[in-house]
């Protein structure tokens, strides 16, 4: 697993995003390693005017990355959890959320794409409560 391993690390280093943003990479055991990409300020989705820095990891099985394509797609679903966090976010019915992003204690990766585009499972309660329509 260590060619594995250097590979995931050889393309993170190769890597940018927005500015200020970073990737990183760390072992956690012989089978996986933790990718991580940190943002170092973004709005606050709740407080107008404030700023929050935040990373947002992922691991990554060794076993799975035998190709550059198979470790830039590692990194690519650590950079699309990120945004669709941030839709989730921003995403706002009369100026309030629709979507509880941290309101179930996950704070990424719970959040999938098709509770966004289908409001799936427990984010769809949310939305009907903010809608008013818990009754219904």
């Amino acid at each position: 697993m260590e060619e594995n391993f250097i590979l995931l690390g050889e393309i993170a280093k190769r890597l940018s995003y927005k500015p200020g943003y970073t990737f990183s990479i760390r072992r956690i055991d012989d089978e996986k390693a933790l990718i991580s990409l940190r943002c170092p300020s973004l709005p606050h989705s709740q407080q107008q005017g404030e700023e929050v820095g935040l990373t947002i990891n992922s691991t990554v099985k060794l076993s799975a990355i035998l190709t550059p394509s198979d470790a830039l797609y590692a990194f690519t679903n650590l950079v699309a959890s990120l945004e669709l966090h941030e839709a989730a976010e921003w995403f706002k019915i009369d100026d309030r959320q629709i979507f509880l992003a941290h309101g179930w204690g996950d704070d990424f990766g719970g959040f999938k794409w098709e509770d966004f585009m289908n409001l799936n499972g427990k984010y769809l309660s949310a939305l009907k409560s903010f809608m008013g329509q818990e009754n219904r």
